[in-house]
């Protein structure tokens, strides 16, 4: 818990055709912001959230739940994109200490000038993210139309 209480930012893999992006991700109380790292380096703090995460721990005491909201830019994510982030904050701010997750969070915190940023992407290819979003890419071009567009039934 002491980790991630000073981890406050943290960068994240998101698989695209030709490689990937990064993400740059500040944790700030129960909400997480995140937007491109090359959105971060050009605007720096000016940077706009493409996508936020909030957390709800209202009901965490009393139920052991904690909702979970987020808010993204539709016009540079889809659905798959934010879940594959998400689900890769998970993996990190929850880690438990003895995992390559908790250690790359750990010295991206502690000892930024070690940190390497290929060892996310290592992870999430490990984790089997990278496979399901290049089944939704490959999907999304066989599509003819985006999901968007179509009539709710």
């Amino acid at each position: 818990l002491f980790l991630v209480l000073l981890s406050l930012q943290f960068i994240l893999p998101l698989p695209r055709d030709d490689g990937y992006e990064m993400f740059y991700v500040e944790f700030a109380g129960h909400q997480f912001q995140l937007t491109s790292l090359l959105n971060y380096k050009t605007l720096g703090e000016s940077a706009p959230a493409q996508v936020t995460i909030c957390h709800y721990t209202e009901l965490k005491a009393s139920h052991g739940l904690v909702l979970m909201r987020g808010e993204f830019e539709t016009n540079f994510l889809n659905v798959l994109e934010i879940q594959c982030l998400a689900n890769q904050l998970q993996l990190y701010y929850l880690a438990k200490e003895d995992t390559a997750h908790y250690r790359a969070l750990e010295t991206f915190t502690t000892q930024p000038q070690d940190f390497d940023p290929n060892i996310v992407i290592t992870l999430l290819k490990e984790s089997g993210m990278a496979i399901l979003e290049q089944r939704q890419q490959e999907q999304d071009a066989q599509s003819p139309q985006d999901s968007h567009d179509q009539p709710a039934k």
